[in-house]
């Protein structure tokens, strides 16, 4: 069972199928290849073990994605299943730019709660800037598809069309706006990060990441006291397809970054290696102030370590009896809370 702290806390964790995307975008680690393309993917079983020990842990959402367009998984409504079995709710985004989607139909009607569908443009002149070797025609086309099954009463779920927004293509905004008006979606734009006219990513390698961690000092200049990265603390869970743990799901699944098997790690142990990871300590990622819950559970994963366990929300020692500096302990933390 998740402690208090854990449920407060953990939102949702993305966890990639498979090791491919179609597209080539340039704003993207795996659409400049350094994340290439591998026929890899991650077996049901062990899906299901990942989302048994993430509900274990508080998570209330599962992505089955993260670096990787999850309809080129043919059997997507399985996974979708094993979600919706452990009660959880499931979370999609799609580029969607694909001439054909079989299995759409049933992999919404399995239960994919939110679906998030990701363009930047409406036009296909603009579209293809960032959305390299993708087809808006295509994106269109599913788009319709799944409006036609939500007026049908067929599926009951929730669609963004989010607009990728740069500085080349704000007179897109408009148009795709009333296409989502039409389709009864909700209109998400946001300003996209990176910029498809630059080459910002394809050196980004994993030696690229050692070179930077390497010269990361002690100090933590991002994290001043009562601030925490929501990324750490929320919705950053990275988890790729062969089930490795990484920082969070802003950064590449490089070997430099991967915290840990994920299912060989308490959840205590994984945020520690996160919180205490030198590139952590030196990402600029805008910082949230630390809740109540945040606090709560740091203290229990350093507690962890020192040799304790959570029951029920109170720290006993693995011995069985707590001594007075444990005592001591729990009411300083408290007292900080």
């Amino acid at each position: 069972m998740p402690t208090e702290a854990q449920t407060a806390v953990n939102s949702i964790a993305h966890v990639d199928l498979i090791d491919v995307c179609n597209l080539k975008c340039p704003t993207c680690y795996r659409g400049v290849g350094v994340m290439p393309n591998a026929p890899k993917k991650m077996p049901l079983s062990k899906f299901d073990d990942i989302v048994t020990k993430l509900k274990s842990e508080g998570y209330q959402w599962v992505g089955p994605y993260n670096w990787t367009e999850p309809f080129l998984v043919r059997d997507l409504q399985d996974y979708v299943a094993v979600i919706k079995t452990h009660g959880l709710m499931c979370l999609v985004s799609t580029n969607f730019s694909l001439r054909r989607i079989d299995n759409l139909e049933a992999a919404l009607r399995a239960g994919i709660d939110k679906l998030i569908i990701s363009v930047s443009g409406f036009d296909q002149s603009v579209y293809e800037i960032n959305h390299v070797k993708g087809n808006v025609d295509y994106v269109k086309a599913n788009a319709e598809r799944v409006a036609a099954l939500k007026r049908s009463g067929a599926i009951n779920t929730h669609v963004n069309l989010r607009f990728l927004r740069f500085a080349y293509n704000h007179d897109q905004e408009a148009k795709l706006e009333q296409y989502a008006r039409d389709l009864d979606f909700e209109f998400e734009p946001v300003d996209a990060g990176g910029d498809p006219f630059r080459d910002l990513y394809s050196h980004m390698t994993n030696e690229h990441w050692k070179v930077v961690i390497s010269g990361v000092r002690s100090e933590r200049p991002y994290d001043p006291p009562g601030k925490v990265c929501p990324l750490i603390f929320g919705g950053g869970t990275a988890i790729d397809h062969a089930g490795k743990a990484y920082l969070c799901c802003a950064y590449p699944n490089h070997e430099t970054l991967e915290v840990g098997t994920y299912l060989d790690l308490p959840f205590e142990e994984l945020l520690l290696r996160k919180f205490n990871h030198p590139l952590c300590a030196a990402c600029s990622f805008p910082r949230k102030d630390a809740s109540a819950a945040d606090k709560q559970l740091l203290f229990e994963a350093v507690r962890y370590r020192l040799g304790e366990k959570v029951i029920d929300e109170k720290l006993v020692s693995n011995g069985g009896q707590a001594s007075k500096l444990e005592h001591a302990a729990e009411d300083r933390g408290a007292a900080a809370g």
